[in-house]
């Protein structure tokens, strides 16, 4: 179980398995949004925040921080894995024009999608909606 303290930019993670607590501090305002995904393709998600159109990403494969500017501020982050090669892509959905901004980890190309309207939500897909 994981959550993110905004006011100390710092993720809680609760070790069910041993009953430990782990500490991460990411970030450097409280502005930061935890937008954590497995963006280095090993299994295991990593940390990582957006603060304005600054990605802060720690990567559990070697403990590395990387960081990425992309797009504008107000966007909304809606990471996932797009181009379906097991990564996470760092993404954004701008309610302004409702178009999508998708930097494929695959290539690094930007994808450029037109889906939406402003007053939408963005509903990226891995919750899994279905209609029945």
């Amino acid at each position: 179980m994981t959550v993110y303290q905004q006011s100390s930019n710092t993720f809680y993670v609760f070790r069910s398995s041993n009953g430990q607590v782990e500490t991460q501090l990411l970030g450097q305002t409280t502005a930061a949004v935890p937008v954590s995904g497995d963006y280095d393709g090993d299994g295991k998600d990593d940390y990582a925040v957006k603060e304005g159109n600054v990605w802060l990403i720690k990567q559990s494969l070697n403990g590395y921080r990387r960081t990425f500017l992309w797009q504008e501020a107000n966007d909304k982050p809606v990471q996932n894995d797009y181009d379906g090669d097991g990564i996470v892509d760092i993404a954004v959905w701008r309610e302004s024009t409702g178009d999508w901004y998708i930097r494929q980890s695959s290539d690094l190309s930007t994808r450029f999608v037109h889906w939406g309207q402003p007053g939408d939500i963005p509903v990226p897909s891995y919750y899994n909606v279905s209609s029945t």
